[in-house]
């Protein structure tokens, strides 16, 4: 390696902590995060490797990526809300099977009496998604979450219960019903039922972006009307838990890890959560989460995109893998850069 190179590598690679595992250095998971990001045009990227026989290895790229720095993780916000319904289910308090109608008996949906917290959380309720119509100028704006939810109902006209459709909205209205069946507030319970007791220090909500701001990396996406536009100080706190999160890649690398591997969920959650059925797209969602094909091989996926970040955690055989980036696309290309990276990450670095 020249030593211009090897210099230019080192000003961009920062080894970094995670829980109570320490990282071990790697110069073949650094090499492969560092060209998957200048494969990909990403500025700051983060990466975290867990693998089944305990090595960890972690690393940070980008004159903007810090050793605490942070990321919108984008719809893996979703999959706490998945995981807190199947806690609370296990302390019985609420059940996957119960209609909508159930705890919001006035929420103004025809389908609230056979729709279930189920049909909400696999993305079959027959609620239709409040970003569809949305410009890179909406995501600037402030909105309540009832006036989201109203947005989504707005565009279930022509969908059944029971057809799959990706949709915001749903996660909002989970967590109403998870609210009241509760009684206390979906924030409060994931932090107390999963942040605290895997030692997730790094993962905040939305409500608590400003006193995380000085360790946000700073994010862009390519829109229709610009390329790099900076979307770090939208707020994401009308989104709620449906993709409002942040957080850093060893936080993400152990919560795939405690999701899939670890003893959170019981073995019969577990079923359920990873009941992945067809969406008539070519692809396969269980409860929050998907199964893809990786290096020719079937892996639980958690994604995120949102303006300004992107983010992917792979949960294969026998390793997880975490990959936050600084970079999105909405200009219509459909450009994932984490999946991107991470798939690069693997390839080039034998993992």
């Amino acid at each position: 390696m020249g030593k211009r190179l090897a210099a230019y590598m080192l000003a961009w690679f920062t080894l970094i902590g995670c829980g109570g595992r320490s990282p071990a250095a790697s110069p073949a998971f650094e090499s492969a995060l560092f060209k998957a990001a200048e494969e990909y045009g990403v500025t700051s990227a983060s990466a975290s490797y867990l693998s089944g026989e305990g090595a960890f290895y972690n690393a940070c790229c980008g004159e903007t990526a810090k050793e605490d720095g942070l990321f919108c993780i984008g719809s893996i916000s979703k999959s706490f809300v998945a995981a807190l319904a199947l806690i609370l289910q296990q302390e019985g308090s609420v059940s996957l099977g119960d209609p909508i109608g159930k705890w919001l008996p006035g929420l103004d949906f025809r389908n609230k009496d056979t729709a279930t917290l189920g049909d909400l959380l696999s993305m079959r309720s027959g609620i239709g998604d409040y970003t569809g119509d949305f410009s890179s100028a909406d995501y600037f704006k402030e909105y309540c979450a009832d006036e989201l939810i109203e947005m989504g109902l707005s565009e279930s006209a022509c969908l059944l219960p029971g057809e799959f459709c990706y949709s915001n909205a749903n996660i909002l209205i989970a967590e109403k019903v998870l609210e009241a069946a509760a009684g206390r507030d979906c924030e409060t319970l994931i932090r107390e039922k999963i942040l605290v007791p895997l030692g997730l220090s790094n993962t905040f909500f939305a409500s608590e972006k400003a006193s995380i701001a000085s360790r946000l990396v700073r994010g862009h996406s390519d829109t229709l009307s610009a390329q790099n536009q900076d979307f770090t100080d939208t707020s994401t706190v009308w989104s709620g838990l449906a993709c409002g999160m942040y957080s850093n890649a060893s936080d993400m690398a152990k919560w795939g890890d405690a999701l899939i591997n670890g003893d959170l969920l019981s073995q019969d959650s577990k079923d359920l959560l990873l009941d992945f059925q067809e969406t008539g797209l070519g692809s396969y969602y269980g409860l929050c989460i998907e199964r893809k094909k990786v290096c020719g091989k079937n892996v639980a996926a958690l994604t995120g995109s949102v303006p300004g970040y992107s983010s992917t955690v792979y949960i294969g055989d026998g390793y997880v893998l975490a990959v936050l980036c600084n970079r999105s696309d909405f200009s219509g290309k459909r450009v994932s850069y984490s999946d991107g990276a991470a798939v690069e990450i693997l390839f080039l670095g034998g993992f």
